[in-house]
């Protein structure tokens, strides 16, 4: 039986000697282990100039033998490596049934301290351990778009943003297939108001990345956003319908952004004034699982204003329940709307 399966990435080598040791072995497996049974022929995939394997994006239909195979057979070729890494999934009717994230092994300085940070990225208070050991590598190996683009983060994650910047245009000129450097300069774009860079950027890390992947759907929210900020609501729209279509399951990074990406749509339809449409995509809203960046009070006064609005009725009692859940900006909304609405003066954010 036949499966689709997807490859993609890139493995880089310190050096000719440990490149070509990677490539005599590949060469011999594949004869003589393997018999052929795999995908990538070795003059698909090895770049002698530049000390490389490059597997572009490649969408096959294979056997479970075969896949096994091309998967050994690119974990030998990272057993060498000192950088990058290689995607690998095999999919039934939308389904992974398999997955491989293949990188670099061993005890090389360059993997050992690569690795050391990535293990330590995203703990509070050690930060500065991370940049020292992304610094070792990048040292070790200056052209380490993966290290550049991780220490970009941290440096992002400090508010070190020019610094940032540089990591993340140096990571994208080593490799310009790096989604995560585009979606990092991407969000530092967003947050210096530099919309059109920004939407430039989420664009890119969309097309370098696969639907599969939990960053091609990150990118594809902040690019809605970036248009929302650019008053491109109908873009925004298309970007929103396909993000709240696609089923993520818990463990998916994008899973609790569903209400978040709702209310995000309902607010570009408000904005085209189809106020009905508002309404009825609110009701998707399940405000007890997936609310993260998500807000009660602000769905209840987007809905009141989409009542009021389209002079749908039951404005009051949406801006009240958003009142209710400490949405300061329903209670200026009622005061001046609704003057014959009068309640307690309680503490609201």
């Amino acid at each position: 039986m036949l499966y689709k399966a997807i490859f993609q990435g890139r493995l880089d080598y310190a050096t000719e000697r440990a490149y070509r040791q990677m490539k005599a072995l590949y060469m011999h497996r594949i004869e003589n282990y393997y018999k052929r049974e795999a995908h990538f022929k070795p003059e698909q995939i090895f770049d002698d100039e530049l000390y490389r394997v490059v597997i572009p994006r490649t969408v096959v239909q294979l056997s479970e033998k075969y896949w096994k195979n091309t998967v050994n057979l690119l974990k030998l070729c990272a057993d060498y490596a000192v950088a990058g890494y290689v995607g690998a999934w095999m999919v039934q009717e939308g389904k992974i049934l398999h997955y491989a994230m293949i990188e670099p092994t061993g005890d090389k300085v360059v993997v050992r301290e690569f690795n050391k940070a990535l293990s330590i990225i995203g703990e509070k208070g050690r930060e500065k351990e991370a940049l020292e050991r992304l610094n070792k590598a990048i040292s070790k190996y200056d052209k380490h778009s993966m290290a550049y683009e991780r220490r970009g983060y941290v440096n992002f994650i400090l508010k070190q943003y020019e610094d940032a910047r540089y990591d993340f245009d140096k990571s994208i000129r080593l490799d310009e297939n790096n989604a995560l450097a585009y979606f990092g300069r991407g969000n530092l774009n967003f947050i210096e108001e530099r919309w059109e860079d920004a939407l430039m950027d989420f664009t890119m890390a969309m097309k370098k990345s696969i639907a599969l992947q939990p960053l091609h759907w990150q990118a594809r929210l902040k690019k809605a956003e970036t248009h929302m900020q650019l008053k491109q609501y109908s873009e925004a729209e298309r970007e929103l319908k396909l993000f709240i279509g696609r089923h993520f399951t818990p463990d998916n990074v994008n899973y609790q952004m569903y209400n978040y990406a709702v209310l995000l749509l309902a607010k570009a339809l408000l904005e085209q004034e189809r106020y009905h449409e508002v309404l009825q995509k609110l009701r998707l809203i399940n405000p007890e699982e997936r609310n993260k960046k998500f807000d009660l009070g602000e769905m209840y006064f987007v809905e009141g204003l989409a009542r009021y609005r389209g002079n749908l009725g039951a404005h009051v009692e949406a801006w009240q329940k958003a009142v209710e859940h400490g949405y300061a900006l329903a209670e200026k909304w009622l005061e001046e709307r609704a003057p014959e609405y009068r309640r307690p003066k309680t503490q609201t954010r």
